[in-house]
Formats: C-alpha cells, sequence, structure tokens
C-alpha cells in the first residue's frame, strides 16, 4: 500500500510521454524544477495535491506513479518532515524511489547523508543526488537576488556514469555555460544540509543583531543600509525574520537539527550548531501564537503522541487534527473523500491544514475496509485513535442506510480489533446528541437513557457506543465516548442548516424550517468541539462518556432571525412540520465535562455565527 502525505494525495488526469522528464511532488521545490524543465522538455508530474490541474502542452499531471514509466529520468521533489528524534524522516521518499517504475532517478529531497547510495544498494536503480539548483532557490526566495535565475549550478552526487548522463539530460538548460559540479552522492547529500545550516547560522546571526538594535534603540534599517556598504556583506545574508523570527522558513529548522543528529549519531556535538538552534527556537518562541503558554519555551521538546484521526478531511476532523498538530502531536489522517457532499470541500480543507501545520500523511481508505486499514497501523507507530469519521446527516440515513451500517458500525468494529491488535493507548469515539432522542428529561446528562433513538443515524452511533463499551470491558481498551452536539462553524459541511440557511436567504430563496421553526438545538462552535476533544485525548481515561455542547439552546426561528440581523437580509422562511428522525430539543448538561476536562465552551452562539458568515463569505462569494 503505497503513503499519501497532505502534498501527496489528489489523483488527477493520466498522461504518458516519450522523452519526458518525470516529477513527483510539486510543491516549491518541484515548482521550480517543473519550471526549469518545461522550457526544454516535456514535463509529466505526479503530485495529488494538485487534484484537477489543467494539463498543458508543457506539463502532463499523471493519476499514478505507474504513468511515469516512459520518462527518460524520474525527479523526486517529496518533504522529509523530522522524525520526533530530529532525525531527517525519509519514509516517503524510498517509498517512492521503490515505487517508481523506471530505474533512473534524481532524489532531490533532503536526505540524510548515507541515504542515496543505501537505496541505490537496496533497489539496483541507478539513482544520483542533486540539492536545489540555484534557479530553483531564487524560484521562491525573495531574500535570493533574482538576477541568479537565469544561471542554474548543477551539484549532481553518484556513480560517473548516472551523473555524466544526467549532465546531457541537462545541456540544454545549462547552455553554453555548463555550470556544474559533480561528486559522490554523500558529499551531494552534505552539501544540502551545509547549504541550508550556514543560512540558519545566518539568519541567527542577523536576528540578533536585530533584537539588539531593538533594545538599545538603534535604527535597524538604517544599520542594515550601511552594513551593505561594505562589499564582503551579500544583501541575502542581511534578510531578517520580524514577522516570525526564527529560521526564516521550514527547510532551515528541520534540516539544522538533522544535521545536528547525524553529527551527533558519531558520538560529535557540534556546539555553534546546537547554540543555532537554541537561538532560533528562541526567536521562533518570541512571535508564537499557537500555545496558550506562551511566554514559556522549552529546549527539550517533548515527545509526540502520534494519534491517527479518521475523518481528518471532515469538518470536525479537520479542525481537531490541527489543534493537535498546534499542540506538538504528530497526526496521521485517514479518510475516504466520499461523495456524500462535494469532496472539493475536504481536499480543501486538507490543503489549509497542509498550509497551516505542514507534512500530514494522510491514507485514502475507508474503514470498513479493514485489510486496508490494518497496512496504515502497519506502516504508521500510532498511539491513539481519534475516531471521527462518520457518515453524518440525519435525513440521509432514511434514504440510504447501508452506508451508515458500513461506516458507522463496521468501520468502528475494524478500529477498534485493530486497537486491540496493536495496543492502542486510548480510543476515542465521537457520539452525538442524537442517542438521547426523545429523551424528556432535560438537559440530557450523560447518564441518562438512550433507549428512545428517533434515526438510524443515531441508531448507529449507539450502535457504535455499544461496540466501544464493549471492548473496553472484554479487553481493557481505554476509552471515551464524546456526544457532540450541533456543531457548527468554518469550514462546516453544506448539508448544515447554517449553510443553508445563509446560501439561501443570499440567494433570496425560500427556507425550509421544520417543526416551524420550534425545535431547539444547542449549537456549539466548532473550535469548542476541538478544544474539548483535544482535552479528552490528553486525558487519557480508563473509560468515560462526556457531552460536549455549548448548554445554550437556542429555537430554529430566533436562530434565523439572529442570522438575518448579521446578513442584514430578511429570510423567507417556509415552515413545515417535524422531519421523520429529528429530535425536539438538544440540550447539554457539560458539568461532566467541565469538571473532568476542565472545559467548557467559549464561543457565544452570535459570535460562532458571526465567525462562519466571514469565513462563507471568503470561501463561496465570488
Amino acid at each position: 500500500m503505497r503513503i499519501f502525505t497532505l502534498q501527496y494525495f489528489h489523483i488527477i488526469a493520466i498522461a504518458m510521454e516519450k522523452n519526458s522528464i518525470g516529477i513527483v511532488g510539486n510543491g516549491r521545490v518541484g515548482s521550480a524544477v517543473i519550471d526549469l524543465f518545461k522550457k526544454h522538455y516535456h514535463i509529466v508530474a505526479f503530485d495529488p495535491l494538485y487534484i484537477g490541474k489543467q494539463s498543458n502542452e508543457c506539463v502532463r499531471y499523471a493519476a499514478s506513479l505507474d504513468e511515469l514509466s516512459t520518462c527518460i529520468v524520474t525527479i523526486v521533489c517529496v518533504p522529509t518532515p523530522s522524525s520526533e528524534d530530529s532525525s531527517c524522516d525519509t519514509s516517503l521518499v524510498e517509498s517512492t524511489v521503490k515505487s517508481i517504475p523506471n530505474d533512473f532517478i534524481i532524489i532531490k529531497s533532503t536526505v540524510e547523508p548515507g541515504t542515496t547510495d543505501r537505496l541505490r544498494r537496496e533497489t539496483e536503480k541507478r539513482i544520483v543526488f542533486s540539492p536545489e539548483y540555484v534557479g530553483e532557490s531564487t524560484y521562491y526566495n525573495p531574500y535570493f537576488n533574482n538576477s541568479m535565475a537565469d544561471v542554474p549550478f548543477v551539484i549532481l552526487g553518484g556513480e560517473k556514469r548516472d551523473t555524466n548522463e544526467i549532465i546531457d539530460i541537462l545541456l540544454p538548460i545549462l547552455g553554453p555555460t555548463k555550470n556544474y559540479f559533480q561528486t559522490s552522492a554523500i558529499n551531494a547529500e552534505m552539501i544540502k544540509y551545509v547549504e541550508n545550516t550556514y543560512f540558519a547560522t545566518k539568519v541567527t546571526y542577523v536576528n540578533e543583531i536585530y533584537e539588539i538594535c531593538n533594545k538599545i534603540g538603534a535604527d535597524w534599517n538604517e544599520v542594515r543600509e550601511g552594513w551593505l556598504l561594505d562589499p564582503r556583506v551579500e544583501r541575502m545574508h542581511t534578510a531578517v525574520f520580524p514577522q516570525k523570527r526564527g529560521f526564516g522558513g521550514k527547510c532551515y529548522p528541520k534540516d539544522l537539527s538533522a544535521l545536528i543528529h547525524a553529527s551527533q549519531k558519531t558520538g560529535y556535538s557540534p556546539s555553534l550548531l546546537e547554540q543555532v538552534q537554541k537561538s532560533n527556537v528562541f526567536f521562533t518562541s518570541l512571535n508564537s501564537k499557537q500555545k496558550e503558554n506562551q511566554n514559556t519555551f522549552k529546549l527539550v521538546p517533548v515527545k509526540q503522541k502520534s494519534i491517527l484521526v479518521t475523518g481528518g478531511a471532515g469538518f470536525i476532523g479537520y479542525h481537531v487534527a490541527k489543534r493537535l498538530i498546534q499542540e506538538g502531536n504528530r497526526v496521521v489522517i485517514v479518510d475516504n473523500l466520499n461523495s456524500y457532499y462535494d469532496p472539493t470541500l475536504k481536499e480543501k480543507r486538507l490543503t489549509e491544514l497542509y498550509r497551516e501545520c505542514g507534512y500530514v500523511p494522510i491514507y485514502k481508505v475507508d474503514i470498513a475496509d479493514r485489510d486496508s486499514l490494518k497496512k496504515v497501523f502497519e506502516e504508521q507507530a500510532i498511539d491513539k485513535i481519534c475516531h471521527l469519521a462518520a457518515q453524518a446527516g440525519v435525513r440521509y440515513s432514511l434514504i440510504n442506510p447501508y452506508v451508515y451500517e458500513e461506516t458507522n458500525v463496521r468501520g468502528t468494529l475494524n478500529l477498534l480489533e485493530l486497537a486491540k491488535q496493536f495496543g492502542i493507548e486510548h480510543f476515542i469515539f465521537a457520539s452525538s446528541a442524537s442517542v438521547y432522542g426523545g429523551n424528556e428529561k432535560i438537559p440530557f446528562s450523560e447518564g441518562d437513557t438512550t433507549d428512545s433513538i428517533l434515526s438510524l443515524y443515531a441508531a448507529t452511533k449507539k450502535a457504535g457506543e455499544a461496540l466501544v463499551h464493549s471492548y473496553h470491558k472484554a479487553f481493557g481498551l481505554p476509552a471515551t465516548i464524546l456526544r457532540y452536539f450541533s456543531v457548527y462553524g468554518p469550514w462546516g459541511r453544506p448539508d448544515s442548516v447554517l449553510y443553508l440557511f445563509t446560501t439561501n436567504i443570499l440567494q433570496n430563496k425560500l427556507i425550509d424550517v421544520y417543526g416551524h421553526g420550534q425545535p431547539k438545538r444547542d449549537f456549539t462552535y466548532v473550535d469548542d468541539i476541538a478544544n474539548g476533544t483535544v482535552r479528552a485525548i490528553a486525558k487519557n481515561s480508563p473509560w468515560s462518556v462526556f457531552n460536549l455542547g455549548s448548554g445554550r439552546p437556542i429555537d430554529i426561528d430566533s436562530f434565523i432571525t439572529s442570522l438575518e440581523q448579521l446578513l442584514q437580509k430578511k429570510a423567507k422562511r417556509n415552515y413545515l412540520p417535524m422531519q421523520p428522525g429529528d429530535i425536539p430539543i438538544s440540550f447539554a448538561n457539560n458539568l461532566k465535562a467541565k469538571q473532568n476536562l476542565n472545559w467548557e465552551p467559549t464561543t457565544l452562539t452570535e459570535e460562532g455565527v458571526e465567525k462562519y458568515i466571514k469565513w462563507y463569505g471568503s470561501y463561496y462569494v465570488k
């Protein structure tokens, strides 16, 4: 089974061309490589992030790695994130190299020295390592001198016969200058680390000077201009990063940490580089907005937990995954990206997650497919499971009941079996307020009966709860059940009442108001839900059930009125009877979550709806 990261997820059109250059990964480096080569060669590119991207006469986008089989050489530009021990995680590079159908490969991804030679021995393929061309770096780094963009300089590391053949391929690009340097693979790999470590050190120095100027009252801009009068100083070496003080990018800290790790494995501690790392961690911490305790920073990182988030491309899953990563956890996502609603929204959530949080392993897997799901556990070291994947929608369950059994029951059973088999520390199951059904006791408490189920959706969520409890009792699986109440907010599903009401009001269309607007819903903002979920994951309770709801129910008619005020537009209400499966009221007693998780919702409904409308405008209104 092939693992896809967030950058390698979307799969697009087939293209097979003779005398083509294959490029795997169209991120910043890959995009620069495409620009460099497309003037002289046809490009066959594979990067699942760009689903639906239009092919053109220069570049065709492949549906799979198999479509690169006719390329004369394939260039690998996939990400290599930091592992928990700060070493370079080359798993994606290795799986990509082994999966590429042809045997002539250039690795441009940063790898630990010795990786290229090892992969060449293991695969018996012809593999060359090449750091970025100068021209590539200028493509995306505004701090470089852009006049260098048209003068690429190539470093090639590998067997001489292979690097010679690469030079022949590159001649149309190099032109008469023929700027290239041939060396061994391990030397080329080291050059890559030296480049980024050098710039990380420069950034550290500049950040220190910038901070001193601020402290003593000197004008940094004038100091810098005077400094640049010295002909020995290049402008690119005086770039400061005050917006995000620190390394000034993602590659610098990653590669610096990896080089330190590689050095320490030999018994040598590079004291200067270690101090560079500490200094930059400090400067980065000055502007950190992701941690609640932003005024503290630790030089020794806390061991990450690896958490599988099922349904990570979904509405709640996206927010929970983002919050977990921001809290310092490692997240692995499983999602089948089904077509219950437009998958484009799910894909864009994943793209946004990558933009905000960087590398995340993604598996396009249906949790009802036990064999495929098992391979995720075999390939990833998972500590905890946050099971958010579900077939949602009360009304849709009346039309298509079988998919609810497949996902909500069988999928949950598959995850529980794998949790037992792989020794998972904690299983978190996302349930629903709908399990309370027609319960007449208000507000709903965790100990209340759930025997008055009103919909098939609710029945499958209750079945899931029963399965989780049985595995807790029979096998000692630590588990937590979270009952979510009417979650809303940015990136919400297009079948939600908030989306439907907002869209129809703006388009002057009728809105269907079931139950004549009298049913009450305990609308809970998604950030509050994500916060409560992450707290429950960290709690590690042997067994718990928690309500996560605002505790402030509002009737649908009043909800529409508040929406009208925010939109400054009147709704055209179409009052209808209650639909089958709908509950008359949802009202959470969240005292247990307050006492045990130190959690309580902080977002008022009006505030949350206003945030949703702002997001809606940025996403849907063109």
